[in-house]
């Protein structure tokens, strides 16, 4: 549905932001830029359906794993790519 597909995007956006204000605190703190090893840990707040561990996926499931996003909906698993060198994350197309 266009709505599930526009609060995936939201938040991946948010995803994306709290790994750039992640790395922006390590520049401060460090003097190098370095991205979260996973940015659902950065943010303020996690979706509703964020599971860790060993699970069975269900609607709205959202997961990290091997550098990549996964949110489950209308029976398929959708994936991206996160980049922990640029903070950037990119959809798998199937």
């Amino acid at each position: 549905s266009k709505s599930g597909t526009a609060a995936a995007t939201a938040v991946i956006a948010q995803l994306e932001s709290a790994a750039e204000i992640y790395a922006l605190d390590q520049v401060l703190l460090t003097g190098t830029k370095d991205y979260p090893d996973n940015p659902f840990n950065e943010l303020e707040k996690q979706p509703d359906g964020y599971k860790t561990g060993t699970f069975t996926a269900q609607e709205g499931d959202w997961w990290f794993n091997d550098y990549k996003v996964y949110h489950f909906r209308n029976n398929t698993t959708y994936s991206w790519t996160y980049s922990t060198s640029t903070g950037i994350i990119e959809e798998i197309i199937n």
